[in-house]
């Protein structure tokens, strides 16, 4: 996930000058077209504001996964993700977070987004589990490279970085 996390980027963004991740992107768009009430407005923002292009944004069906727009090089449909030049692939999933008890990680109410698989276009495909309730982190994952598949299994019971899967606390 961490290396999932920082290889596929929409570009560096210019007011940190880091890269800037898919989700956190795809979250950040979201947040502009909300704040600006206007699909033009929140694209125009974000690209002010990390010099990454926006453009496109159509709420198809209601606020989340229905939406649809360009980020860079990367096109946003309901929840899959497809770079034009690479030809990677992955689908998001955006949710709610609710503690539910003292050892929940992480332990405050909030919202997330993840990775849920991702396809290179080359042969390599990794899909994430999400079997523990009680955990953002995946369980496991099954990595198929080249018609070859192995499952990781991850141990749920280490503490795990919420940045990782880009929790906002509300």
């Amino acid at each position: 996930m961490l290396a999932m996390h920082d290889k596929l980027s929409v570009g560096i963004n210019k007011s940190t000058g880091k890269p800037l991740s898919v989700v956190q992107a795809v979250l950040l768009l979201k947040q502009c077209v909300d704040k600006e009430m206007s699909y033009e407005g929140g694209c125009k923002v974000f690209t002010e504001m990390t010099g990454i292009e926006a453009s496109n944004f159509e709420r198809l069906r209601c606020i989340g996964d229905g939406d649809s727009f360009n980020l860079g090089d990367w096109k946003y449909d309901r929840g899959h993700m497809t770079n034009a030049k690479t030809g990677e692939v992955l689908e998001l999933k955006q949710t709610s977070w609710r503690n539910t008890t003292t050892h929940t990680v992480p332990a405050s109410n909030g919202s997330l987004a993840y990775i849920n698989s991702y396809d290179d276009g080359n042969g390599t495909k990794v899909q994430f589990k999400y079997g523990d309730s009680e955990n953002i982190a995946p369980t496991s994952a099954n990595i198929t490279v080249n018609g070859d598949s192995k499952t990781i299994n991850y141990n749920s019971k280490f503490r795990i970085d919420p940045e990782v899967y880009n929790f906002l606390e509300k």
